[in-house]
C-alpha cells in the first residue's frame, strides 16, 4: 500500500499450462536491483525507484538464434542458427510469425513476432504499455527497432508479442532463457499506486472470456471499436491468484 490505498494487482497467466514451469515468471523491475551504494546513489532517488517499482520485466522464455536472409530483392527468408537455439524447430515454428509485407511500416523491413508464453489480468482499469528494456544492461537488443503499444488490459486479457522491425540484416536476432526481453509498464487510476504482480489461474469463466475475442484482430483493422462490444460479455472477476 501507498497512501494508505491497496496496491492495483496484476496476474499474469501462461497461455497454455503444459510446460509453462519451463518459461521464466515474469517480475517486477526494482525487485532485481541492488541496495543504493549511498543515499545520493542511482538507486536511492526517488523517481528512480517509483518507476521501477510499476515496470514489469518479460523475461525471454527460451534460448533462440535467428538470421534474416535477403534470398532475393525485397524477399526475406529467417533461419534458425542451432549454435544459439534451444528449442525444437517445429516448436518454434509456431512461436514465431512474419509479417506480410503490406504490414511493414518501411519497405525492405520485416516485421517479425515472438510469441510471450504469459498473458497478463486485472480487475480494475489498467492500461498495459509495452516497451523496450531499457534499463536492463544484459536485456534483448534486437536489430531493429521495437513493435510498442497500448491496451485496456482490464477489458482485453489478450495474448501478447514481442515484436519488431528488422532493419539491421547484418545482426542476428539471439535471445538466452532468462534475460529481460522488454517491459510492460501499467497505466491506473492511481498514478502513484503500487503495483503488485501475481501468478494466476487460467479459470474457465477467464477462457470463455478469451475465446470471443482471440485472433479477433485477423478480422478487423479496428479491434479498439469493439471493446464496448466486449465488455457486455467480460465475468465479474477475471484475476484468481493461485
Amino acid at each position: 500500500m501507498e497512501n494508505g490505498a491497496p496496491a492495483t494487482r496484476i496476474g499474469f497467466v501462461p497461455i497454455i499450462l503444459k510446460s509453462s514451469i519451463a518459461f521464466p515468471e515474469p517480475r517486477i523491475l526494482r525487485q532485481t536491483r541492488n541496495k543504493p551504494l549511498s543515499r545520493k546513489g542511482v538507486q536511492a532517488c526517488p523517481a528512480v525507484n517509483v518507476l521501477e517499482k510499476r515496470v514489469i520485466e518479460v523475461l525471454a522464455p527460451y534460448s533462440v538464434q535467428i538470421r534474416c536472409v535477403e534470398s532475393e530483392p525485397g524477399t526475406f527468408d529467417f533461419h534458425l542458427i542451432n549454435q544459439g537455439t534451444h528449442i525444437a524447430a517445429d516448436r518454434f515454428k509456431d512461436l514465431f510469425y512474419v509479417h506480410e509485407p503490406h504490414g511493414w511500416r518501411t519497405p525492405k523491413v520485416p516485421v517479425v513476432q515472438i510469441s510471450i508464453p504469459h498473458f497478463f489480468v486485472c480487475d480494475t482499469v489498467c492500461y498495459l504499455n509495452m516497451l523496450p528494456a531499457f534499463a536492463s544492461p544484459d536485456g534483448v537488443r534486437a536489430p531493429g527497432m521495437l513493435v510498442s503499444g497500448r491496451y485496456p488490459m482490464h477489458k482485453w486479457p489478450r495474448s501478447i508479442n514481442f515484436a519488431f522491425e528488422w532493419s539491421d540484416k547484418d545482426v542476428d536476432f539471439k535471445m538466452s532463457r532468462g534475460q529481460p526481453l522488454c517491459y510492460l509498464l501499467p497505466e491506473t487510476e492511481d498514478p502513484a499506486g503500487q503495483i503488485e504482480l501475481v501468478p494466476a489461474k487460467m479459470t474457465q469463466a477467464l477462457a470463455t472470456y478469451r475465446a470471443r475475442f482471440e485472433g479477433v484482430t485477423q478480422y478487423t483493422p479496428n479491434a479498439e471499436s469493439l471493446f464496448q462490444e466486449i465488455e457486455k460479455y467480460r465475468p465479474e472477476k477475471l484475476l484468481e491468484e493461485i
